[in-house]
């Protein structure tokens, strides 16, 4: 499910969930960023909540630290890197643990590419995504 829309500049920056990838126990999630500066820098920030990061309420417009019309719609609570699959994409995969005890659990992702042009930020994020751990 996704949540919002990435940054209003230029092309609309997304993820999806790569070749059917579903974050299922025991499975590996894979997410590609699209439409983001080719071999731009990318980071995968991944949370627990689209409301609440700390006191600050969600979303959050980022135009008072430079990048207007860019929404934080998660809390932040891990960046990864991303890297280039071979098509030149942003690739972010993370293996779902078999616990059973995650079975329902929810998480939030939404990335973060380097874009110098596109604000004072020089960064614009990508629509927010939003999943659910099951199993088969």
């Amino acid at each position: 499910v996704y949540l919002g829309a990435g940054c209003a500049t230029g092309s609309p920056v997304t993820l999806n969930a790569s070749n059917g990838s579903i974050p299922w126990l025991g499975d590996r999630l894979t997410v590609t960023l699209n439409g983001e500066p080719p071999s731009a820098p990318a980071w995968m920030a991944t949370g627990f909540s689209s409301t609440q990061w700390g006191s600050t309420a969600l979303p959050f417009d980022l135009g008072s630290v430079g990048a207007p019309s860019c929404w934080l719609r998660i809390d932040p609570f891990v960046w990864y890197p991303m890297t280039r699959n071979a098509q030149g994409r942003a690739e972010w995969s993370i293996a779902i643990p078999t616990s059973t005890a995650l079975i329902g659990a929810s998480f939030y992702n939404q990335a973060l590419a380097l874009h110098a042009s596109a604000n004072p930020l020089g960064a614009i994020l990508s629509a927010a995504m939003h999943g659910v751990i099951g199993a088969r």
